[in-house]
């Protein structure tokens, strides 16, 4: 993970081939948490992404201006991230 951002792979499961990949505007300190619909990402640069699952397309992205160190935990209508600064933010 370079100065210049992560780059995020999900591929089919089973030794398929790569489904879809994405750059990302900032580095990746923990792992991205997927669920049904999206994959939920956060950068040590601030940044919360919300990803399609099934093409990777960007579908919301926001800046908490406080590095995220931890995976998301999401439930059905929210997103739960720590930040580096101890804050839980929803």
């Amino acid at each position: 993970m370079g100065t210049g951002g992560a780059t995020l792979e999900m591929d089919g499961g089973g030794g398929d081939t790569r489904r879809w990949r994405r750059q990302l505007d900032g580095a990746v300190h923990a792992s991205p948490t997927v669920t049904s619909d999206h994959v939920f990402v956060g950068t040590l640069q601030g940044v919360l992404y919300a990803l399609d699952r099934q093409s990777g397309d960007v579908t919301w992205k926001t800046r908490l201006n406080r590095g995220i160190e931890s995976s998301p935990t999401a439930t059905d209508e929210t997103v739960f991230v720590a930040t580096h600064q101890d804050r839980l933010i929803a």
